[in-house]
Formats: structure tokens, C-alpha cells, sequence
């Protein structure tokens, strides 16, 4: 977090708010790759974990196998279909003014290399994904928290070299996402083949069985995560359709700081649901509810705290943190630290969700909350900017998520066999 926090204002002062904001659309755009692994990551943190705990070390090899061929077959996929994309697109000629604004012709030659770049290291990590998912199922997350650790102390050191040498698009994207696919292909190679070289892929540990169960399990993480990215990427690149990349800069620079403020509750609940399963499984309720307690005492007091900050001094820091390269309205600033609230104890109650299970429950949940939130975010866009889709956000979390799944929780409506834990857990929240 305190690594990318000092690499933001290099890139905006590089490149300028006009090209900052082209280069925010254009990963805000690409991120959507990820969705090309239909929710399978997640589904198969959840299967190793319980195989884990069960002793059943094969069950833990198939897994692994079926889910690196799944990944590998739709690396291979996607990489076809975006050249492909991607030589019509350079051979038609098309206009990006329509996308990028009026001066994107201007800058077609970065964008073009930009996009290469960024969908090549995109589709990689979408394929060593599979060793940080096992990681967390081993709750080993604080390894894939050093592997991001390493990558981000080199991404800084490069983005300085390239701020002073070569300040284009495609130079700061492969400066910020070289160094984290390499680290996190690192990291899978160690897995397989110095941690748990039993896990090392082979063709006759691949399940057809297990494929058709993370495929089925994956569903849910699928919409989760498309709704994740509708809210998160599409609304950047949408506001920056409808008014503009230099309109955008100060949205998704302040939007970049929440998120990487929210590592102080991520690094919290991203963990806590691979344990939660762990413990559902050996019939913990107890360190369930208490653990929930306590990591809800800490986000609301994080949250809000964080709140205080900005809505008071926030205007300030981020003029002396952007070296007053772009301004953010202050209006902006309170709209998006009330979101940020929301959205933190939105994280809390989702990842309570994965782990016992109720899957199609949180993605209803966030589908819906996405849905709401980007319409709104459009509609009001037109007329407010920024402001107007941080309020259409702010809309969707409150009017749905919020309060929707403490209430599921509370009142454990999906089978007997839950219904006493998920009232014991949120008896006390609800309340």
C-alpha cells in the first residue's frame, strides 16, 4: 500500500491528467480479462481447503491439476480471440476518439502498445493465479503477501526509471504489472516445486469429476467478481466515456486510494474466509462468531476513522500528496469516503458468505448491488461528473448489500443446519 501510494503521483505528474486518466480506462477496460476465469480461482481455494482439512491429499492433487488445465485451456482462449481483436482493430483503422476522447488519435500509438502489454502480463497472472489460490486454501496468504511486497519495491524503482526516461503509457504499464507477474509466477513455481511438489500438474491427476465441481462451484465467484468489476473498472471506464479522461483523473485517483486504503480490512477478511471454511468444516462455531465479532469492531472502527480523515483534511493531503497536479473537488472527497464505508462492511459480511458457503447468496447480493450502482452512476454522471457516479456507488451498496446480508445472516434461512450459527454470528451486529 505505502509502495503504490508513492507510485501514484509519479504516474499522474509523468503523464499528465489527460493520459492518466486514458491509461485508468484502458486497465479499467482489459481488467475484465479476469472474468475469463469463470470464478474458478476462488471455487478452488475453497475445494484444496476442505480436502486439506480432510487429510485427502489426492483430493488436493486433482483439484490443483483440474484447475490449472481449466486455467490453461482459457489463457489459451482469450489470448487467440483479444490479437485477434486486436489486428482488426489496427487494421480498420478505427477511431478511438469515440472511447478515449477527442485527443486519442493523438495517442494511438501508446495505447496500442499499452493494450498489448497490459492484456499479455493480465492473461499470465490470470494463469499463476492458481498458486496464490492454493496458498490462501494452506493459509499461507502472508507468502503471497511478500511475493506483492518484492513486486511492488520493484515496480516503484522501475516506474522512477520510466517517469524520468520514458513517460508514456505502455512505459508505466510495463512498469507497474511486469514485476507483479513475474513475482507471482515465481511464487507458483515455488509451490510446485520446493513447497508441495506432490501438487506439481499431471495429466492423470486431472478430474473430470473435479473440473465439473469447480465449474459448477465457480458460478457464484463468477458473478461476484463480474459485479466486483462492473463497480470497480467499468464505472471508471464509463465516466470516462461519458465526460472525459481529464474529468476522470481525479475520480479514479481518489477511487485508487480507497482501494488501497482498503488493504487495512483486505489483508483482514481475505484470509478470514479460507478460515472460516476450515472451521466450518471441523465444527468451530465458536472461534467463527468470535473472530467475526472482532474483525467487525475493527472495520467499523477503521472505516470510520478513515472517514473522519478525509472528510476533514482530505482536500489537503491529497493536494500535497498529488503536488497539486490534479485538484479533487471536496464534495467528491466526502461522496467517496461514505462509499468506502459502506463497501468495507459490504467485504466483511461477503467474505463471512464465502466461507460458510453461501455462495449464490453474496452473488445475488452483489449483482444486484452493481446493478444499481453503475446505472445510477451513468445517469447522474451525465449531469455531475464524478460526483454523480460516486453517488450512483454510493446508492447501490446502500440499498442493497448493506443491509440485505446481515439480515440473510441473522435470520439463516437456508437449512436447519445453519440456521443456529449464522443467528449466533450476527445476533450481536444486528442488534
Amino acid at each position: 500500500m505505502i509502495m503504490q501510494v508513492l507510485a501514484i503521483p509519479i504516474a499522474v505528474n509523468a503523464l499528465g491528467s489527460e493520459r492518466f486518466g486514458m491509461y485508468t480506462m484502458l486497465v479499467s477496460l482489459l481488467a475484465w480479462i479476469d472474468l475469463g476465469a469463470f470464478g474458478i480461482g476462488p471455487a478452488l481455494t475453497r475445494g484444496i481447503a476442505i480436502a486439506w482439512n480432510a487429510g485427502d491429499q489426492n483430493g488436493e492433487k486433482r483439484y490443483f491439476s483440474s484447475g490449472t488445465a481449466i486455467l490453461a485451456a482459457i489463457c489459451l482462449i482469450l489470448a487467440v480471440v483479444f490479437f485477434i481483436a486486436i489486428a482488426v482493430l489496427v487494421g480498420s483503422g478505427a477511431s478511438l476518439q469515440h472511447f478515449f476522447g477527442p485527443n486519442g488519435d493523438s495517442y494511438r500509438g501508446e495505447l496500442r502498445a499499452a493494450m498489448i502489454i497490459i492484456a499479455t502480463f493480465f492473461l499470465s497472472q490470470l494463469l499463476f493465479s492458481i498458486g496464490e489460490r492454493a496458498r490462501s486454501a494452506y493459509q499461507e496468504d502472508y507468502i503471497n503477501n511478500a511475493v506483492y511486497i518484492i513486486a511492488n519495491s520493484f515496480s516503484l524503482v522501475t516506474m522512477l526509471m520510466i517517469a524520468h526516461y520514458w513517460p508514456t503509457i505502455e512505459g508505466f504499464a510495463l512498469a507497474i504489472f511486469g514485476a507483479l507477474t513475474i513475482a507471482k509466477g515465481l511464487n507458483t513455481v515455488y509451490l510446485i516445486c520446493v513447497s508441495r511438489p506432490y501438487l506439481f500438474p499431471r495429466r492423470t491427476n486431472v478430474d473430470k469429476a473435479k473440473i465439473r465441481e469447480l465449474m459448477s462451484n465457480s458460478i457464484p465467484f463468477w458473478v461476484i467478481q463480474a459485479a466486483i468489476l462492473g463497480m470497480q473498472s467499468l464505472s471508471l471506464f464509463l465516466l470516462g466515456w461519458i465526460a472525459g479522461p481529464k474529468i476522470l483523473a481525479p475520480f479514479a485517483i481518489l477511487f485508487r486510494l480507497l482501494q488501497l486504503l482498503a488493504t487495512g480490512v483486505m489483508m483482514l477478511t481475505q484470509p478470514l474466509w479460507p478460515s472460516i471454511t476450515d472451521a466450518s468444516v471441523r465444527g468451530d462455531h465458536t472461534w467463527i462468531r468470535r473472530s467475526y465479532l472482532r474483525a467487525a469492531l475493527y472495520v467499523g472502527v477503521y472505516s470510520l476513522s478513515l472517514f473522519l480523515v478525509l472528510c476533514f483534511a482530505g482536500q489537503i493531503l491529497l493536494h500535497f500528496w498529488l503536488s497539486g497536479s490534479v485538484q479533487v473537488d471536496r464534495s467528491l472527497i466526502v461522496i467517496m469516503a461514505s462509499y468506502f464505508v459502506i463497501w468495507m462492511w459490504n467485504n466483511l459480511n461477503t467474505s463471512v458468505f464465502y466461507g460458510l458457503g453461501l455462495l449464490s447468496q453474496a452473488a445475488a447480493c452483489l449483482a444486484v448491488e452493481g446493478l444499481i450502482g453503475v446505472a445510477f452512476g451513468c445517469f447522474l454522471a451525465k449531469s455531475y461528473g464524478a460526483q454523480g457516479m460516486g453517488v450512483g456507488l454510493l446508492i447501490g451498496a446502500i440499498t442493497v448489500t448493506a443491509w440485505i446480508q446481515p439480515l440473510i445472516l441473522r435470520r439463516g434461512r437456508f437449512g436447519q443446519r445453519r440456521t443456529g450459527l449464522l443467528t449466533m454470528i450476527t445476533g450481536w451486529t444486528c442488534r
